[in-house]
């Protein structure tokens, strides 16, 4: 069987359509691969800095003074200046203290 020049011609063209189509789709698969590898990675890297935000609140006992804090406020303190932990409080809002590390 012999094929003509036109027949070659639509076959050469076709080839073409579907290489192309292919590559596309190869080169869609690809950015969305690598758009979800960099999303793991920024979730990743998140979890990483609460996790160590939280390690450091542990460790310095953040929550605890901060709970204690409120149930002050919640007791009824509306002075400001009532407790040595309210003006700790507002010092280190101030930036005069820190805490330890």
């Amino acid at each position: 069987m012999q094929i003509d020049a036109a027949t070659a011609a639509v076959i050469a063209a076709i080839a073409a359509i579907v290489a192309a189509i292919v590559s596309g789709l190869f080169a869609l698969f690809s950015q969305w691969l690598e758009r979800k590898r960099e999303g793991e990675s920024v979730s990743a890297g998140i979890r990483a800095e609460i996790q160590a935000i939280l390690d450091i609140a542990k460790r310095r006992d953040y929550i605890a003074s901060l709970s204690n804090f409120i149930n002050q406020i919640k007791d009824g303190s509306t002075n400001g200046q009532s407790s040595l932990l309210t003006q700790h409080f507002q010092e280190f809002a101030k930036g005069r203290i820190t805490f330890p590390a």
